[in-house]
């Protein structure tokens, strides 16, 4: 039996480049500034707790599947690098698995990737500029399938090459779950509709009590 470590992850604004000023902004303008700031507390101990949990780990010969990353070997290792440079978390974490022995492969499909920033940048400009160029159908149906299409890909990445023991960090919103192979055994570092549900009840008014519990759980600790 093959095992993975699923981390359904919060992305930072380190990770998401020219990006994370519109998503700031976002955020904002739906959540309002306490509310935002209080989000942006919570992601920085939900990191703080996935750190603490690998810190702890015997890393050598663990595979790592990142999220956005379409190569392996020494070209991953410079990305990675570079991303802890930008100040991201999940990288830092990375890396330091990789340091203490960990293996970093090749998780998913370039053309994808590319597909879906020119996707979410063309959003991020409608946003700024108030307009809506494509219809809000096929902007959704867009968006499910490049995001279906990926999670295949990352899945079948993980059922051809996974040998023995690996983690997958992994944007909350995706199902590569559902596309893996039943001889992996999956632990869900933290419970993947929770942060998901976390996610909804932020950006949906009038649901403070669920979001406060669901905050809660974000940075609770995680036994070893």
């Amino acid at each position: 039996m093959r095992s993975l470590i699923y981390v359904p992850i919060i992305h930072e604004e380190a990770d998401l480049g020219s990006l994370a000023a519109v998503a700031n902004e976002k955020g904002l303008e739906i959540c309002g500034e306490s509310k935002w700031q209080n989000h942006q507390k919570t992601v920085a101990l939900f990191w703080d707790r996935i750190s603490d949990y690998f810190a702890k780990m015997d890393a050598n010969g663990l595979e790592i599947f990142q999220d956005g990353l379409p190569v392996g070997g020494e070209l991953a290792h410079r990305i990675i690098r570079e991303g802890v440079k930008r100040g991201s978390i999940n990288y830092r974490i990375v890396l330091d698995l990789m340091n203490r022995g960990g293996i970093i492969k090749k998780t998913e499909d370039l053309a994808l990737l590319q597909q879906e920033l020119q996707r979410t940048r063309q959003l991020s400009r409608e946003n700024s500029h108030g307009k809506a160029e494509m219809s809000t159908f096929r902007k959704r149906l867009t968006g499910d399938r490049l995001m279906a299409d990926r999670d295949r890909f990352t899945a079948e990445s993980i059922n051809k090459t996974l040998e023995r023991r690996g983690v997958l960090f992994m944007g909350a919103f995706h199902r590569v779950k559902s596309y893996l192979e039943d001889d992996i055994d999956v632990l869900e570092l933290k419970e993947i509709k929770k942060v998901r549900d976390y996610f909804k009840t932020l950006y949906t008014p009038g649901l403070r009590e669920k979001q406060a519990i669901l905050s809660d759980y974000m940075v609770s600790h995680i036994s070893s």
